[in-house]
Formats: structure tokens, sequence, C-alpha cells
């Protein structure tokens, strides 16, 4: 899976996303650096996220999403081989209401690393993953560290990964305080305007 197709399948999520009833979707584009465990280097990622938030407590709000990534370089990897890093998977998460705020993620992934020479590794890896975020109006910029807990073949996995993403509002959800101050222009955006009334009829008699 190359970074364009990965692009390619965020748009249509974001659109699939967007017509569903939900309270905001977000698109997400990182960069990274996953490091596979014993025996390779760190290696670059380009990387997607499209997620939906599906319930705001004021304080908080939870949401939901996919991500994919894919390795822009080869990594040195065992025994003299070299390899490619691709991930695609969901998660659930909750992040802290405000400008600043915190960010926590669980998830499930299938994740590939392609040796050459050698056979591929593929497994289904469970991840949590904390981090910090700060956004202004509908632009929101992250910094998040995410493990891939060991299963099968492939060890433990971290990937730290830091983006930005823009954030569409749907006009026809209420917006609680907590979050309209930490997103004034969003929820103003979205705020209907009432248009002022021209050409009044005279009562009858005037």
């Amino acid at each position: 899976m190359r970074t364009r197709t990965i692009l390619h399948i965020a748009a249509f999520l974001g659109g699939v996303l967007a017509l569903g009833p939900v309270h905001a979707a977000s698109i997400t584009l990182s960069g990274g650096r996953v490091d596979p465990g014993d025996g390779y280097d760190s290696t670059t990622t380009a990387n997607v996220r499209v997620a939906a938030e599906l319930l705001d407590l004021g304080v908080a709000e939870l949401d939901a999403g996919v991500e994919a990534a894919q390795s822009t370089t080869r990594g040195d990897g065992p025994l003299a081989s070299d390899y490619g890093f691709t991930s695609v998977g969901a998660f659930v998460g909750a992040r802290t209401a405000g400008p600043l705020y915190l960010i926590g993620r669980y998830g499930v992934a299938r994740n590939e690393i392609d040796l050459d020479p050698g056979p591929d590794e593929r497994e289904t890896q469970q991840s949590v993953g904390v981090g910090i975020g700060a956004s202004a109006g509908i632009l929101q910029l992250e910094l998040m560290a995410t493990r891939y807990l060991e299963a099968g073949d492939i060890e433990d996995v971290t990937w730290v990964t830091a983006g930005g993403a823009s954030l569409a509002r749907m006009a026809h959800r209420a917006r609680s305080p907590a979050r309209c101050r930490s997103d004034a222009l969003a929820c103003a955006s979205a705020t209907p305007r009432l248009r002022p009334r021209f050409g009044h009829r005279r009562a009858p008699g005037m």
C-alpha cells in the first residue's frame, strides 16, 4: 500500500464520516518514526488518520476512527536485510477539552514488515497510545506515541507521530459550552444567523 493509496482511502472515509450522524469529523496527516524492536533500526513513515467524534461530555470527548501508515524509507533489519513497514487499523479514544489537551487511545492494527531478503511478517496487534495536542479554530496539532504490543513473530512496535488535523464540525449538532470556549471559530461558523426581514406589510388602516 503506497502513500498515495492511503491518502485516497482517507479522502473517501472522510466523506463517509462527514455524512454520518457524528458531532465532528477530522482528517490528520502526519509524519513519524517507527521502531519494530530488536534487530531493527527505526524508519520514517507517512500516516493518515480519519476520526469521528461520537460523544461530547463537556470536559472530554470520545471518538473512533481508522488510521494507516506506510514507511517512506526502508530501514535496516536483522542479518543485513532491509525492511518496509505498513499498518492499517482502527481505534477508540478520548481527549480532554480545551485549546491544549491530552489524548488517550486503544486500538487494533494489522501490521506488516516487508523484509528483503526474507519472508514478510504480518500480525494483528493491539495498541495503546498517549499524546498531547493544541487547537486553534478548526486546526489541530498533535504529538502521539503509540505502542503495539507483541504478537506472534512481530515484537513490541513503538510509533511516534507528529502532524496536523483539519476538523469539520457538523452544523446541525448542538455545541457544549466547554467545546465552544475551546473552539470558538468552529462554533461561530456553525451557529445559525438570523437574517433581517425587510418589506414588512403595513397594518390595515395605516
